[in-house]
């Protein structure tokens, strides 16, 4: 039987042992700044033993902490299928009346598909080349087709000013370098002079460059690409000493982009393109026969869930979230959110302790008490894979969204836990190691902290610090 954690009131401390925990690990929370911040705090022994439990059943914006969720259920569900998805696709079909087929790039919802130096294991230029040793030498038009989901490139309650940057790339089946690309502003030689705009031509999108390169002084300009334009517009000034700077946009259309490149892929291999680049997001009601078909094999599942818990990567846990909702027949937002809901009730989370719509936590809809994420963890270390499961954390001081916190001090190396930030709000559950060498599980999250006050990481890690010290 589970034993129950505590926390029905605004503050819970088990006595004894650990009744000196109040005054130092709360202390934090009576910096002036963070007035009107609203904490959960939930600690427990891996026993399941309680030390802590601030506001711990209140439902808070969870931010990143969401993708310890989407992880589990693939550690649990996905990791022991041979395959985790089908790959990306490249058949001919649809003859002309002159006989010439269109190539169909088909994507898999891989999200390795790449035509980087270091694309292995899922290059666009091993598609060509099988193509063209196959007797291929001239096709019609170049065709990405992302229909394996349906077409849902945003979950509900991604801000709309996220979706322009790297961190808010569209979902797509046809996934391809990351679907974003990187954006270089280079100062002018002159004050006066436009700045320098360098950015890929070939991906469908435009570059409306207003940038003036002006005195060390000044220098305030802003990037933006208005929703539903494929035009990115860089307006005001760029200081004349500052170095090249390398911004990463998401695409506008990551199928167009990818069918783009493969069309230069295959003129590379000597495969003319005689007609155009276009995408579609259902299959040809045509059927029409399908031939010369090369498949890249699936890339490894255990790359895409470090880059999700790591690096804190949304794209991929959303195209994680489709193919577990493809186990179940529903390959979408709300079918992933399905096993989800499946997993989170074998590990005894009640539906009114959360509420998720997506798999990575952009979403500013998502919801769910630190009590709840405590005990998810908790039941994770009893599975047979909660070594695989922790093991995807990052590692304080050492690496990924981590690797710049608890530098120095005592939990650096000490402390495996997941980071979480949106506006207003920073969260942090895992797993630390105290000073007498016990495990605790913690969640503690940090909401509508005030937005010129900044992050609340200093002060959630002096909260942790002071709970490793005292335990």
């Amino acid at each position: 039987m589970r034993r129950p954690l505590l926390g029905s009131g605004a503050l819970t401390l088990v006595l004894g042992a650990c009744a000196s925990v109040q005054p130092a690990a709360l202390s934090p929370l009576d910096d002036p700044s963070l007035a009107g911040a609203q904490w959960g705090i939930a600690v427990a022994r891996l026993d399941g033993a309680p030390l802590l439990m601030k506001d711990a059943n209140q439902r808070f914006l969870p931010a990143s902490n969401v993708k310890i969720f989407t992880t589990a259920a693939a550690i649990a569900r996905l990791a022991p299928l041979e395959k985790w998805s089908p790959g990306t696709r490249a058949h001919l079909e649809a003859a002309t009346e002159d006989g010439l087929p269109d190539v169909v790039l088909v994507g898999g919802g891989d999200p390795a598909l790449s035509d980087d130096t270091d694309c292995a294991p899922a290059c666009l230029e091993d598609l060509a080349r099988a193509l063209a040793g196959q007797g291929v030498t001239t096709v019609n038009n170049v065709i990405g087709d992302i229909s394996l989901f349906p077409d849902e490139p945003h979950p509900p309650g991604w801000s709309w000013d996220d979706l322009q940057w790297r961190y808010g790339a569209q979902v797509s089946a046809l996934t391809f370098n990351g679907n974003t690309a990187g954006l270089t502003i280079i100062p002018g030689e002159a004050v006066g002079s436009s700045a320098e705009v360098l950015f890929p031509g070939d991906l469908g999108m435009a570059i409306e460059n207003r940038l003036m390169t002006q005195f060390e002084e000044s220098g305030d300009y802003t990037v933006r690409r208005p929703i539903g334009s494929d035009t990115v517009i860089l307006s005001g000034d760029v200081r004349r000493d500052t170095p090249p700077r390398e911004i990463g946009l998401a695409l506008s259309d990551p199928a167009f982009a990818a069918a783009s490149r493969f069309k230069r892929a295959l003129e590379a291999e000597g495969i003319a393109v005689l007609g155009t680049v276009t995408t579609r997001s259902e299959p040809s009601p045509a059927s029409p026969a399908i031939s010369n078909a090369v498949v890249l094999a699936p890339s490894p599942l255990e790359p895409a869930l470090e880059a999700v818990m790591v690096d804190s990567d949304n794209l991929i846990a959303e195209l994680i979230l489709r193919h577990l909702g493809s186990l179940e027949g529903a390959p979408t937002t709300e079918g992933g959110l399905a096993v989800l809901d499946a997993t989170l009730a074998e590990a005894g989370i009640s539906a009114a302790e959360y509420d998720f719509s997506d798999g990575s936590g952009l979403s500013i809809y998502n919801r769910i008490t630190p009590a709840a994420t405590l005990r998810f963890l908790l039941w994770t270390q009893r599975q047979p894979w909660g070594e695989h499961f922790l093991a995807t954390f990052p590692t304080g001081g050492r690496d990924g969204t981590l690797e710049q916190r608890f530098t120095g001090t005592a939990l650096e190396g000490r402390i495996r836990a997941k980071t979480g930030t949106l506006f207003g709000a920073n969260t942090l559950s895992g797993f630390l190691d105290t000073s007498r060498g016990d495990t605790l599980a913690f969640s503690v999250m940090v909401n509508d902290r005030d937005a010129e006050a900044g992050s609340a990481r200093e002060e959630i890690d002096a909260v942790l610090l002071a709970i490793a010290a005292e335990n």
